[in-house]
């Protein structure tokens, strides 16, 4: 772990200071990898995978660094939440996905795929969150 990555863990919760840079959503997807995997909870970790890193380049495209992950799944074991916060109070927007771009559909995906999302205001910025329900092993 490098020293700009601050890592923080208890019980079925996590933190970290990613990177600045695109490297924040590789290193975003890994930790996340890592993490649920050390939870046992493998079967959220494709989905959970794709939302972290939509918010993860939300935040590097219209936030400001630095950036920070938390999961948790403290309070129901089935229902995984992250959040990512950012340093811009910037209200989150989706903008209209031209069919030739291919960007701008994060917070459509976002809506698609989570439990539930939403955003609010942080001291020193915003924090985009969502849950995702985990699938039961089949």
């Amino acid at each position: 772990m490098s020293s700009a990555e601050e890592a923080t863990f208890s019980c079925q919760a996590a933190g970290w200071r990613l990177p600045a840079g695109a490297e924040a959503v590789t290193r975003a997807r890994e930790l996340a990898r890592a993490t649920l995997a050390r939870w046992g909870l493998e079967p959220a970790t494709p989905e959970a995978v794709l939302l972290i890193s939509e918010l993860v380049t939300n935040a590097l495209v219209h936030g400001r660094a630095p950036i920070h992950l938390h999961l948790s799944c403290d309070g129901n074991p089935r229902m995984l939440q992250c959040q990512v916060s950012d340093a811009s109070p910037e209200e989150p927007r989706q903008h209209p996905a031209d069919s030739g771009e291919p960007h701008g559909r994060g917070l459509m995906i976002l809506a698609a795929i989570a439990s539930s999302h939403g955003w609010h205001v942080v001291p020193g910025g915003k924090a985009v969150w969502f849950t995702y329900r985990i699938p039961d092993r089949s």
